[in-house]
């Protein structure tokens, strides 16, 4: 998990090192959404027994293409 946050913070607080703060909500959130290759379940599903609806500032402010 540990190397999954460093690379996702590494790529989106590139131009701005200062940010990473900021974005690790979003780097926890993805982490617990993903699905995890022995359970084939999300760490999200298995605490609570649902998926998450999408992040509402990922769908809507991403800069990234869709």
């Amino acid at each position: 998990m540990n190397q999954e946050v460093e690379t996702y913070l590494r790529i989106f607080c590139k131009g701005k090192p200062n940010e990473w703060s900021r974005l690790l909500s979003t780097a926890e959130f993805a982490h617990n959404s993903n699905i995890h290759s022995v359970t084939k379940k999300s760490p999200f599903f298995l605490m609570l027994g649902y998926e998450p609806r999408s992040y509402p500032s990922i769908a809507k402010n991403s800069p990234l293409p869709s």
